[in-house]
């Protein structure tokens, strides 16, 4: 991964270096159906907001009840991965040139990085998620309870502690990493273009509009 290994001309990424700074064509139609897909779900939700709810609350609990074990797997998976990648021989590696300095000071970059990732969510959810947990708590435990207030605390420090982090760690270093070292541009999609397998690399499309979509609706 040393920045002194040469990529080949052909690979994708290459045509990011090439046209930084000027959309292409597929970037343009990308952010066209983005922002139309977001248009007509949020017009939906003007003209029948019940049956958006539905639509919704339906498919929240389908995935919650076949994909909860997975989503759980995946975000323990992600925090060994930072934790590797950290403690690891990668964890020294310049998200930059090799003869570039640090813009800045590593307190700061703390503070700017956990500034980004909680903000005014911490300020507002802090509070309000345990107390929202408290009074609807999972199914199988009463509201307003003790057992209620340990499973919000719970939930809360989830949420907000070690595991999100990880996962903003590890997808932000993917997108750094062929930003700053090997010259692609910040979307979701650099990444996956890098990937060896070729037919995945098709897919970076459908990746940013994902990214896009789930950007605006949380």
């Amino acid at each position: 991964m040393s920045g002194s290994h040469a990529w080949r001309v052909g690979h994708p990424v290459h045509a990011f270096r090439a046209g930084r700074g000027e959309p292409s064509r597929n970037s343009v139609l990308q952010l066209i159906f983005s922002a139309g897909l977001i248009l007509a779900i949020v017009l939906w939700g003007i003209v029948a907001p019940a049956h958006l709810g539905a639509v919704f609350d339906g498919a929240l609990a389908m995935i919650t009840r076949n994909f909860g074990w997975a989503y759980l797997w995946m975000v323990l998976g992600l925090v060994v991965m930072a934790v590797v990648l950290a403690c690891g021989r990668y964890g020294n590696l310049k998200l930059g040139a090799e003869d570039e300095e640090p813009e800045f000071s590593v307190g700061t970059w703390f503070s700017m990085l956990f500034a980004a990732g909680m903000g005014i969510g911490l300020v507002f959810w802090g509070v309000a998620e345990p107390i929202s947990h408290y009074g609807t708590p999972p199914p199988g435990i009463l509201p307003n309870t003790p057992e209620a207030a340990n499973a919000a605390m719970r939930y809360s420090f989830f949420h907000w502690g070690m595991h999100p982090w990880a996962v903003y760690s590890v997808v932000a270093l993917a997108i750094a990493f062929f930003q700053f070292r090997r010259g692609g541009s910040a979307l979701v999609s650099t990444s996956v273009l890098s990937l060896p397998w070729a037919p995945l690399r098709h897919i970076g499309p459908l990746v940013n509009v994902l990214a896009v979509i789930a950007t605006a609706f949380g």
